[in-house]
């Protein structure tokens, strides 16, 4: 799916062509004839876009590619929205926009998600950043209605109806009752917490990401009604820690809107180095990498509808490399692999799982894939390994690759392609409670744990 819509050019803007593509799609300039805005299109020589394609191109979110006929389009895993020089770019999902808010649903543990929210916007056009807002509206309302969290504050004050107890140490040094006040020490309780700081920057930074108007004054309307009372303070990582060491038992109904508003936040910068902890670049727009939802979505369809086995999660090959004492490795770190899950039964191990949103029913294979799953497969001798991607395909059939010595010929693992069915994970979320669904449930995990 690719649609071109011309946007008006504005005093103080050039004009741009706004695309909507699908991701894992590659859109070339053709020709003339075709009618395609990418021909003869330009990013220009302003030396903040070149910067800012290369940024992009090297996070994974979208490469742009100058070629004599114009430019080259090529997406990713990642969608959500960016501007760069003449593109106002929007990439979807190819999964339908109701079964990607329904397992996103699920995967985040949203409470009634779009039920009440849905009719604000036009879910089947609305991008991934809009959609993502209407998220965090729907979970705010929620919030809000059901009263926020309040804490005790301690204050010092000096009232003329005295409350709590006398503060006779600042009274000592006043020299004594001043007019008909008195200072005191009490406690109120109040709603300016970290938790409900970052509720209210997570809707005002929502705000100014999403597209659609009504989901904007949605937004700033939730964030209104909190600024009376809670302190605003600017959305940032460590904002977000302090509302994450803030949590306890009595505010674990705000771990939705945490991970949404994390989300939001990380959508608009971008990693360049492997790990995901380094300095961030901020990206003109919102791009949200699904591999993330897509492992967060199997991590608790794994762990949680039985498959008669332990799945660990993130699970860290510490041994699989070490630096040679004679040969010793500077200034670099040794790598540590992590396999997405790792399946045990009876504390031993059956095999490393990696989830990866990349349909194989409709794309290649790319090596570097394949050799990550021959190298956790390898790391437990004569194991196996398996991607779980997702498909549209019905009854889709797993497919393997043996790794063989080339000498001898012997097997030395086994690399398994195992097909997740949307629809049939769809079907299975949205069932109603009983004892059957339960039983195909633990099912569709033991064969992608691929037990029997």
């Amino acid at each position: 799916m690719t649609s071109f819509v011309p946007v008006a050019p504005s005093s103080r803007s050039i004009q741009r062509i706004a695309l909507r593509v699908c991701e894992w799609t590659r859109i070339r300039p053709g020709n003339s004839a075709e009618g395609s805005p990418l021909v003869g299109l330009s990013l220009g020589e302003d030396p903040r876009v070149l910067a800012m394609a290369e940024t992009l191109s090297r996070a994974g979110v979208v490469t742009i590619t100058e070629l004599r006929g114009g430019l080259e389009i090529t997406t990713g895993s990642y969608v959500g929205r960016v501007i760069i020089g003449p593109i106002d770019l929007t990439i979807v999902p190819k999964v339908a926009p109701h079964r990607w808010l329904t397992l996103f649903g699920y995967a985040m543990r949203l409470r009634g998600l779009v039920r009440s929210e849905v009719g604000t916007v036009d879910v089947s056009q609305a991008s991934q950043n809009d959609l993502l807002v209407l998220a965090l509206i729907s979970e705010a309302r929620d919030l809000i209605a059901r009263g926020l969290h309040r804490e005790y504050v301690q204050r010092r004050d000096a009232l003329a109806s005295p409350r709590g107890r006398i503060d006779f140490q600042r009274l000592a040094l006043l020299g004594g009752c001043h007019g008909t006040k008195v200072p005191c020490r009490y406690t109120r309780r109040s709603d300016d917490h970290p938790l409900n700081r970052v509720l209210l920057a997570g809707l005002q930074a929502a705000a100014g990401i999403a597209s659609d108007p009504a989901l904007r004054v949605g937004a700033r309307r939730l964030a209104q009604a909190l600024d009376h009372s809670v302190e605003s303070v600017p959305l940032d990582v460590t904002r977000l820690r302090e509302a994450r060491a803030a949590s306890d038992r009595r505010t674990v109904r705000y771990e939705p809107a945490l991970q949404l508003i994390e989300l939001l936040l990380a959508g608009t910068s971008v990693a360049l180095g492997a790990d995901d902890t380094e300095a961030r670049v901020r990206i003109p727009g919102f791009a949200f990498d699904m591999n993330r939802l897509w492992q967060q979505l199997l991590g608790r369809v794994l762990t949680e509808w039985d498959p008669g086995a332990e799945v660990r999660e993130e699970v860290a090959l510490r041994d699989l490399f070490a630096s040679d004492p004679a040969f010793p490795i500077l200034r670099r770190n040794v790598p540590m692999p992590r396999p997405d899950f790792g399946v045990y039964q009876r504390g031993r191990l059956i095999a490393y799982l990696d989830a990866k949103y990349r349909d194989l029913s409709a794309t290649s294979l790319p090596r570097e894939m394949l050799y990550q799953l021959a190298l956790y497969a390898t790391a437990q001798g004569a194991g196996a390994a398996a991607m779980l991607y997702p498909t549209d395909v019905p009854n889709r059939a797993e497919e393997r690759l043996l790794i063989r010595d080339p000498r001898s010929g012997v097997t030395r693992a086994t690399v398994a392609l195992r097909p997740v069915s949307l629809g049939r994970l769809e079907a299975l979320i949205n069932a109603e409670p009983s004892a059957a669904r339960d039983r195909e449930r633990s099912a569709f995990a033991r064969l992608l744990c691929g037990l029997p």
